[in-house]
């Protein structure tokens, strides 16, 4: 039996506390958590272990906020089946959908973790169709998911209580640079990698890396497609809770004065606002005094660049991710260098002559690391809205 979006609702139970289905993660309680719950499917919320899975997997990074996942559940089988969102694609900065495919490699990591924490094995296959084409997208599933009940409860991960405590932070970072040793616990906590992760803190090299991804950030920003492609995946005001997807000034750390000013000009959405120079050289500003304040980049680098890569690149960010929240470390992906489009090729091949990387290999993602201020928490799309009716 495959479970639509119109019988998902018999399939839910009333909102109730965490602690009824749960063990080991963090309490609604607070006020922190209760508006996570407001802004995310929220697993306890669901009766189904197939809809507690994807409501943990739902809350996992992706890229521009896009969450680019449909979702096939087969009750019958306690199986999911994964595909990407083809109406959510990137084409501008992500012309093969390399950071999408990663985007589902951590609602993976997420799902799995999360069922560990509800007693469930999960078995995941990866590409069960086979790699796919830009024309295939949406049609093959990136990976099938199946849920078996364990006799009994496991100790669940150290990494499950940062599900819903884990943030991208794009603020103002500070205090000590990340040290070698923080890395290792982080790797410790994370388990098993497939890329090799590198923390790169020597100041020559990290002011390098600083100044081609500020570069880069540059030339996306000043490219009218792939700086518009962000104007259409923006939101101010009202339609960050309507639309719940997306970026936003609020999640990037903008406040006070600077924030309604900002939310002001942007409303409208119009590309003759979005572009104005005036308000490209204050984007830039701000991004150049964050780069600036950085306390450590850390990169995943492949020997491939396969989709079956993406995918299990993906998984060790999200992991590493979270094994970094268990620390207070906070990551702020910069993904403007590794991209594939025509513009971003000097860049591109910059960073990767820096990082010592040449093809087959591939950067699959690097990021700024350190320690910060939390910031409001994005949303998510309502689950019922990406279960295909099939």
């Amino acid at each position: 039996m495959v479970l639509s979006a119109t019988t998902l609702g018999a399939a839910m139970l009333a909102p109730s506390a965490f602690a009824a289905s749960c063990t080991g993660i963090a309490q609604p309680e607070s006020e922190h958590l209760k508006d996570i719950q407001m802004r995310r499917p929220w697993p306890a919320d669901y009766e189904h272990p197939l809809l507690k899975a994807l409501a943990y997997g739902m809350s996992a990074p992706n890229p521009h906020n896009t969450q680019a996942w449909k979702f096939e559940v087969e009750r019958d089988t306690q199986s999911i089946l994964l595909y990407m969102d083809e109406k959510r694609m990137l084409t501008a900065t992500d012309p093969p959908a390399r950071q999408l495919h990663m985007g589902a490699g951590c609602f993976l990591a997420y799902l799995e973790i999360g069922m560990e924490g509800e007693g469930y094995k999960t078995d995941i296959d990866l590409l069960p169709a086979g790699a796919h084409g830009l024309e295939e997208l949406g049609k093959k599933p990136v990976a099938r998911i199946r849920l078996t009940k364990l006799a009994s409860q496991t100790t669940h991960s150290p990494l499950y209580n940062q599900l819903f405590v884990r943030q991208t932070n794009r603020g103002l970072y500070k205090g000590a640079v990340i040290t070698q040793d923080e890395l290792q616990k982080m790797l410790q906590l994370a388990g098993k990698t497939h890329a090799t992760t590198t923390l790169y803190t020597d100041e020559p090299l990290r002011k390098k890396i600083g100044d081609l991804c500020y570069k880069a950030f540059e030339t996306e920003t000043r490219n009218y497609e792939t700086g518009d492609e962000t104007r259409i995946w923006f939101r101010v005001k009202d339609d960050i809770a309507l639309k719940r997807d997306g970026l936003n000034m609020r999640t990037s750390g903008t406040t006070g004065l600077k924030l309604r000013i900002g939310e002001k000009q942007l409303e409208g959405y119009k590309p003759e606002v979005w572009h104005k120079e005036s308000i490209t050289k204050m984007v830039l500003k701000d991004y150049r005094k964050k780069i600036d304040k950085n306390r450590g980049f850390i990169s995943w680098i492949t020997q491939d660049n396969t989709q079956l890569s993406w995918l299990k690149v993906g998984r060790d960010y999200a992991r590493l991710q979270l094994a970094a929240s268990e620390l207070g470390i906070y990551f702020h992906p910069l993904s403007q260098s590794l991209e594939e489009y025509a513009a971003m090729d000097t860049p591109r091949a910059e960073m990767a002559s820096l990082l010592g990387v040449s093809e087959p290999g591939k950067t699959q993602m690097l990021v700024m690391v350190g320690r910060a201020e939390p910031l409001p928490y994005s949303y998510r799309r309502h689950l019922a809205s990406m279960i295909q009716q099939l």
